[in-house]
């Protein structure tokens, strides 16, 4: 498992970084515990 994990890291793989709120990032299929960590805007 290590091995494919770090050949991923390797691969450097697009990152996609955005602001969303609670709604739109469930929407876009991101998990989490917004209502212990994150306010409404993360």
């Amino acid at each position: 498992m290590e091995e494919l994990v770090n050949e991923h890291i390797l691969d450097d793989p697009e990152v996609r970084v955005w602001y969303a709120s609670r709604a739109e990032a469930e929407a876009a299929g991101a998990i989490a515990l917004f209502g212990e960590k994150y306010r409404e805007r993360a």
